[in-house]
């Protein structure tokens, strides 16, 4: 137990960043590219500084978003410049477009009215004690198919929650996590739709959970998520403290243990920070001890993010393919296609380093190198809005209803195949 003192001290020293909710006034989105190969590697180290926030992973001979602060913006475009990448103004001032965003979820909350007998609504994003409630619903309402699993307490002392379903023993399992990066508020939609589709439509989904259990973790980073509602829509990490630096937190889908540390990222300030060791965070243990505890066991492994319109999987850490490349592609085109059904939404699939740039200590390949599970993506959602992490509340059941399909694919062919 940490002395009284120290801990007052620490927040102390903290309190200043979290006062008020941050107006992000004054920020520009800049449309980088597209970047080709000559300059993409230099351009994508540019992700790892603290100054510039991309707002999806640097990714070549395609436009990027990144936003910076006006104070910045002159050194960024400098560098650009340098490196001969066009780039043009997007959004001229973010503050705006976060103003607008905040007074709508407040809008839509106040008004919100459930018209099922379900705690849960589409309308809008909820918040994490929200989708806590629904979990503890839901077992409440399924006690014989359900099981409430808390993985892990967060440095906040929030718990990681995964909600387990079982129709009977001897299947293989679906592991699923969403919002492991905070602000990626389109992804908990996506693990709440699976879980309602799956009980409080049982007799339509029966096959699927005869197929396999499930194990959902619908908020894989609840601090992070819950300073994204209530302090700053853009963060991404955790919320750890990296005592003395005055940066905090660390990106959970950087602190797995395999190839962990690889992009040499030191400084806590960097959005992917990936912490001091292998495994140091809660949030990357709550699921990565779940994958070796069941490892030969799972048939598939989901990390839902966004935003890109991508079905990526391994590697990560490399441009080689793993060895079942064909096989897992094959099941992200299946997977696409049923998605591109709904409303003709288009996803590109891929290996993660082949699509994007590369990353290392990445669940995705943890799970397919280390806990030997045959089938594992990372799964962007469609972005919205102005830039993409603002898509408005209305185009929740749209991509939650068409993610659905694309997943039933995945686990169909998933649970079929035998190695």
């Amino acid at each position: 137990m940490m002395e009284s003192w120290k801990v007052a001290l620490l927040l102390a020293f903290f309190a200043p960043s979290v006062l008020t909710y941050k107006t992000y006034n004054g920020y520009k989105v800049l449309r980088v590219g597209p970047v080709e190969m000559d300059y993409f590697e230099a351009f994508a180290e540019l992700e790892h500084d603290p100054r510039f926030d991309f707002w999806s992973r640097p990714r070549l001979g395609n436009d990027n978003l990144v936003m910076v602060s006006g104070d910045e913006l002159s050194d960024l475009t400098k560098k650009l410049i340098k490196l001969d990448i066009e780039f043009s103004i997007f959004i001229d001032d973010v503050g705006p477009t976060v103003s607008k965003e905040i007074k709508e979820h407040e809008f839509l909350k106040s008004i919100t009215r459930e018209t099922n007998s379900r705690n849960i609504t589409f309308e809008r994003f909820m918040e994490f004690a929200e989708i806590q409630a629904y979990i503890d619903e839901m077992h409440s309402a399924y006690p014989n198919l359900t099981a409430v699993v808390d993985l892990e307490t967060t440095f906040q002392g929030r718990q990681i929650r995964a909600l387990h379903l079982s129709n009977g023993p001897g299947k293989r399992m679906v592991m699923m996590d969403c919002a492991l990066h905070a602000r990626e508020w389109m992804a908990p939609p996506v693990c709440l739709k699976t879980i309602m589709e799956l009980l409080d439509n049982y007799n339509v989904n029966k096959e699927l959970l005869d197929l396999a259990d499930w194990w959902i973790v619908p908020v894989a980073n609840p601090d992070g998520y819950v300073y994204s509602f209530e302090k700053d829509r853009f963060w991404r990490k955790n919320r750890k403290i990296n005592f003395p630096s005055p940066c905090l937190g660390v990106d959970p889908n950087r602190n797995y243990d395999f190839y962990w540390g690889g992009e040499n990222v030191s400084d806590p300030c960097s959005l992917t920070y990936p912490g001091t060791g292998p495994f140091s965070e809660k949030e990357s243990r709550a699921v990565g001890n779940q994958l070796l505890a069941q490892s030969g066991n799972i048939a598939i492994y989901l990390a839902i993010h966004s935003y890109g319109e991508l079905i990526v999987y391994p590697w990560g850490y490399t441009t080689d393919p793993p060895p079942n490349a064909a096989e897992l592609h094959a099941t992200g085109k299946e997977a696409a296609a049923a998605v591109f059904a709904h409303r003709g939404m288009e996803y590109t699939t891929g290996t993660s380093a082949g699509l994007l740039y590369p990353q290392f200590g990445a669940a995705d390949d943890f799970a397919l190198g280390v806990a030997n599970v045959p089938y594992s993506y990372t799964w962007e959602l469609p972005g919205g809005g102005t830039g993409g992490f603002n898509p408005p509340a209305s185009d929740i059941i749209p991509v939650v209803t068409e993610t659905w399909d694309g997943i039933k694919s995945m686990i169909r062919r998933a649970t079929a195949a035998r190695e």
